[in-house]
């Protein structure tokens, strides 16, 4: 076997679909590269315990919503409540993710966090830093940055900031990191406006890990089996009670029963109680890929639900998710990559069924163009993978 590879993402005990594809995509396109003995190394970013209680660097900011659940203690109750009635669903997709991260992914067997994290510096001949937001100054930890390298060929693959501005503290800690790189590759422009001051050497943007396997490579590891009736896909990570009132009026016009995966973190959300004719719990995520692609339709306010129906040509509607403009700046990206700026329901004019109607079908428009930077993004890896 050839030089092994650790990659450091969002991978260890993740229940998010599109962190866990990126994972699994960016291993499998690198073995497709060469021969390499690449793994994602995983990587426990819980807080330590100390003395029994848990230590943070800092407080978190709680989401106002949040902080008024916690103070209305009849409302905290509720939660409690329900998700106790709700736990086993939880559990059901919790053991999903579990067989797929620890049955499709190559991973270390040695689980790191931050207190030993520099033993993986030994472990590897290369390093990779990405996909997902690992440079997520709000969020970032140093392993993600690769601090734990030492003297060994270390690059990111479309690494993404995931904000607006950095503080000079940032910026600061970006330009030491970045100095021992070998190469800098991000998932939007927005970072490279933000990193290119701090280095001296080209910062790249690429696709998503998802987009550098073809539609045929992910249809050779999704099942093969074909639903018994139509239906429409609806996933949401976002609580607009708007978007699911117009999937329920699109459905019923269109004849469709709606199959929808309820967004969960181990908590009950009342948006998503009543919704959907079937709600699917134990999904992990190549049965999430093969939901998409054999929907009729999918409404969504998800990044990676909208790139998987754009690689399986299906006709779809994208909600933005609230007011978060780094979550648009992303649906953006995509738009610029496949086209459909108009099935992007951004604006509440947009919130009508004749405009969904009229916008939900699938235009092919610049698929070349995604083949060519998969031709690119390859190159680089290959590139990247070479040096010693």
């Amino acid at each position: 076997m050839g030089n092994t590879v650790g990659i450091i993402t969002h991978y260890y005990n993740s229940q998010n679909y599109g962190g866990n594809l990126q994972a699994y995509a960016l291993v499998k396109a690198i073995e497709k590269i060469g021969d390499f003995n690449v793994e994602q190394i995983c990587y426990d970013t819980t807080p330590i315990k100390k003395n029994g209680k848990i230590t943070f660097k800092k407080l978190i900011r709680l989401p106002k919503k949040l902080l008024c659940a916690m103070i209305d203690k009849k409302n905290q109750k509720k939660i409690a409540h329900k998700d106790k009635e709700y736990a086993k669903d939880f559990e059901q997709r919790a053991s999903a993710f579990w067989a797929f991260n620890r049955e499709k992914i190559k991973h270390s067997n040695k689980v790191y966090n931050k207190l030993n994290i520099c033993d993986a510096g030994c472990d590897y001949d290369i390093y990779i830093t990405g996909s997902d937001q690992v440079w997520n100054p709000k969020a970032v930890h140093p392993a993600y940055l690769l601090d734990f390298v030492k003297g060994k060929p270390k690059f990111s693959y479309a690494a993404s900031v995931a904000c607006e501005s950095l503080t000079e503290n940032q910026k600061q800690m970006f330009k030491e990191s970045l100095k021992d790189y070998s190469g800098i590759s991000v998932r939007e422009q927005k970072a490279i406006d933000l990193l290119q001051p701090l280095t001296d050497m080209p910062i790249r943007c690429d696709l998503d890990p998802t987009l550098l396997l073809t539609k045929e490579e992910w249809d050779n590891v999704i099942d093969r089996d074909t639903p018994s009736e139509k239906y429409m896909f609806c996933y949401f990570l976002g609580e607009d009670l708007r978007a699911r009132e117009l999937s329920n009026v699109y459905a019923k016009k269109k004849g469709l029963k709606i199959i929808t995966l309820p967004f969960m973190q181990g908590h009950y959300r009342a948006c998503d109680e009543n919704f959907g004719d079937q709600r699917l719990f134990s999904v992990d995520p190549l049965k999430f890929v093969w939901l998409v692609k054999h929907a009729q339709v999918v409404f969504t306010d998800s990044f990676h639900a909208m790139l998987f129906s754009n690689i399986y040509s299906k006709n779809y509607i994208v909600f933005a998710r609230g007011k978060d403009d780094l979550m648009n700046s992303r649906i953006y990206q995509l738009i610029d990559l496949f086209g459909g700026e108009e099935k992007f329901v951004n604006t509440d004019d947009k919130y009508d069924l004749t405009y969904l109607e009229n916008n939900a079908e699938w235009i092919d428009c610049q698929r070349s163009c995604v083949d060519e930077k998969r031709d690119l993004a390859m190159e680089y890896l290959k590139e990247s993978l070479s040096r010693r």
